[in-house]
């Protein structure tokens, strides 16, 4: 017998609701649902021992996000699935038992309801929630002091949040699919969640999913490379982002891809969004063609783009080393490729070469002044 979701919540940008759409994409797009329409998913009846089952050992080490104080999704859960032990107020924690446990996890109600219900000053998410009550701040990190709705009497008042077991697991799910990396030393996270427009391509033709997520995967692993390193300027992530996913694209035959990179604090008791990036990455970008009209191959210049931009290149090591004279050269020098590929303003091209040539001149390194010259001769 199916698994039948049926979604009442809008497709929008809050966390709880994004989450929601990316647990269910993560299914769809790994062969776990039967039919997908606009209000609905039906999903095969053993999708959640699937989905689990099958997660990636690596990237749970990965999701260290621990959990606030007073949630009890950790230990709640696992009593709701009759799974005995105990578990640590850890994300990854759960997902390691979930996954070494999944093939209990067919014990689920059927008929799945997803809309946000007020009863009594509590919000209950999904029919079972009443009786289930599991709770995660988590997931109204956008909505921390408050129901996020003027029309209800909650905006000045904490709420709580209870969910029921089958939204727990679409929900851990939408977790483990957009998350990035931790950064520990400043307890922060990221999520990478797809925008609105590609969640509903994917309700519109089920097939786009596996192409999202596949993509979707590259452009993780490269702005975890560099999100791990000090570089915490927006401009090399969007660079990054753009050039990399560029032939992958056009392998999939998609005109362009759009995500939101979260940054995400724990706070106490609470998690605070400190940076919502917005991402867009297209398949026949306008810069490509103009150095085409001067004679370049387009696959050499993303090539040389993409070495130029990765995470242990000369460019963010001069961004992240004290002491460099070139290190302002070298700021300058990416603002201008910023300002060619995002608004393919030629100006901005010939900024990137002057002042990697002023880079070269300054550096005390003959190593790195050849590693500069070869950036400039890929673009020259």
């Amino acid at each position: 017998m199916v698994i039948k979701a049926k979604l009442k919540i809008p497709l929008d940008s809050t966390i709880l609701n994004e989450l929601i759409y990316e647990g269910l994409l993560y299914l769809i797009g790994n062969g776990f649902s039967e039919s997908v329409g606009f209000d609905s998913v039906e999903l095969s009846d053993d999708a959640f021992i699937g989905a689990f089952g099958g997660l990636d050992k690596g990237k749970i080490e990965n999701i260290n996000v621990f959990m606030s104080g007073n949630d009890n999704l950790n230990q709640k859960l696992l009593e709701l699935f009759k799974i005995r032990g105990s578990c640590k107020k850890n994300f990854r924690e759960i997902l390691k038992i979930l996954q070494n446990q999944s093939k209990i996890l067919g014990d689920c109600r059927t008929d799945v309801e997803i809309s946000l219900q007020e009863k009594r000053g509590k919000i209950y998410l999904g029919n079972g929630s009443e009786q289930d009550r599991l709770t995660a701040q988590i997931f109204k990190v956008d909505r921390y002091t408050g129901y996020s709705s003027l029309e209800s009497p909650y905006t000045s008042q904490q709420v709580t949040l209870y969910f029921s077991k089958e939204i727990a697991l679409i929900l851990l799910l939408g977790i483990y699919s957009s998350f990035t990396v931790a950064v520990r030393a400043d307890r922060s996270f990221y999520l990478l969640l797809f925008s609105a427009d590609e969640i509903q391509a994917v309700f519109d033709e089920k097939s786009m999913a596996r192409k999202y997520l596949d993509i979707r995967a590259i452009i993780e692993a490269q702005l975890s490379s560099v999100l791990r390193t000090r570089v915490k300027e927006l401009l090399p992530i969007i660079l990054s982002t753009n050039v990399t996913v560029i032939n992958h694209l056009r392998t999939e035959n998609l005109d362009k891809l759009s995500v939101s990179l979260l940054k995400i604090d724990q706070e106490g008791q609470t998690y605070k969004i400190y940076e919502n990036i917005s991402l867009t990455a297209y398949s026949q970008p306008f810069f490509l063609k103009i150095l085409e009209k001067f004679g370049k191959n387009s696959n050499f210049t993303i090539g040389r783009l993409s070495n130029a931009l990765g995470s242990d290149s000369i460019l963010l090591q001069a961004l992240t080393s004290r002491g460099v004279p070139e290190r302002c050269n070298v700021l300058r020098a990416i603002m201008g490729l910023h300002r060619f590929v995002a608004n393919s303003d030629a100006q901005g091209l010939f900024t990137f070469v002057r002042e990697l040539s002023n880079a070269s001149l300054k550096c005390a390194s003959e190593s790195n002044k050849k590693q500069y010259s070869y950036i400039i001769s890929g673009l020259t």
